[in-house]
């Protein structure tokens, strides 16, 4: 098979992932009537006060950031009402849309690191990814947002652009991820700094990256997360000291059993595939991408079984995070 053929086969395989995720996705969330939850129509009330009030304001849970709701704020602008009936209708295309970019930007840096086997793989495993499609039904979608914006910084990171172009990319998806939502960009951070420096040792031009990825991060904290801070410090000491002590009944979510039941037969595959993914990086002397791996399977993972350590997390959010890798 020519390369030509070899791109086309490749260019209708994506294509027919892309429209069976999606198709998938909007069926999913029309299974339960209008909108598949009470969280999805949190997401509604939300964006329909936005379109209202013409603009973003603090909201009772001030630290969750505003992106997602603001986006779909302006789609509603444009298509001219707020009739709850066209909102979920086009709530619907925005997260299928969504869950085609967590495939498309997975599949990307799967391609670039491991090949195009792998990628195809990884396609197939995010359509039957079981906590992408929980997300649907307890409103997950900023996180499906974040999850996407991750994979997509991984893959710039490893992508042999202009150092200039580089940093660009880096500082516009990472002040969009910082605005999209507080559990992506915590896990973010904790994967990125570790990784980059490790990755990047004496090399002055890899630190231009760091610092787009730094300055479009801190610049996306000072336009929202600040002023939260300043207004509602109380509130934040008060769930931060006293009511994350909650989450220790959430701790039977993520047992052994439990990741089993969520992932199933996905869990074993990604298992076998993770020492088949190192062979693959040696053979294509990309190791500089070890550390990125380990610790985008380790620092989600450390995170659902923190509880061991006496640390208050929201433990079942974090095995979200281990959809994509």
């Amino acid at each position: 098979m020519s390369k030509a053929e070899r791109f086309q086969a490749e260019l209708v395989f994506v294509l027919l992932a892309v429209s069976t995720l999606f198709l998938i996705t909007v069926h999913q969330m029309s299974m339960n009537g209008v909108l598949p939850g009470n969280d999805p129509a949190v997401h509604l009330g939300k964006t329909k006060t936005i379109v209202v009030n013409k603009g973003v304001a603090y909201s009772g849970i001030p630290w969750y950031p505003p992106l997602f709701h603001a986006f779909l704020a302006v789609l509603l602008l444009f298509v001219g009402t707020v009739d709850v009936m066209v909102a979920s209708l086009v709530l619907r295309f925005v997260v299928a849309t969504i869950n085609v970019l967590i495939l498309l930007s997975t599949y990307l840096l799967a391609r670039r690191l491991l090949g195009r086997g792998a990628a195809i793989a990884s396609a197939v495993f995010t359509i039957l990814s079981v906590p992408l499609f929980e997300m649907i039904f307890w409103g997950g979608y900023a996180n499906f947002l974040g999850l996407a914006y991750i994979a997509l910084i991984f893959y710039i990171m490893n992508k042999n652009y202009v150092v200039s172009v580089k940093a660009f990319l880096l500082f516009l998806v990472t002040f969009a991820l910082v605005l999209t939502h507080q559990l992506a960009t915590f896990v973010f951070l904790l994967v990125f700094i570790p990784a980059f420096f490790i990755g990047t040792i004496r090399s002055k031009r890899k630190l231009l990256t760091f610092l787009a990825v730094v300055l479009g991060g801190g610049l996306a904290i000072s336009a929202w997360y600040a002023e939260v801070i300043l207004r509602y410090s109380s509130v934040l000491v008060s769930h931060i000291f006293f009511e994350m002590k909650k989450y220790v009944y959430s701790i039977p979510t993520v047992s052994l059993d439990s990741f089993i039941k969520v992932f199933g037969a996905v869990l074993f595959l990604g298992l076998a595939g993770i020492p088949l993914t190192f062979v693959l990086l040696r053979r294509r002397k990309a190791s500089s991408a070890y550390p990125l791996l380990i610790l985008w399977l380790a620092v989600p993972l450390f995170l659902s079984q923190s509880y061991l350590f006496g640390l208050y997390l929201p433990y079942e959010r974090f095995i979200n995070f281990l959809a994509t890798p």
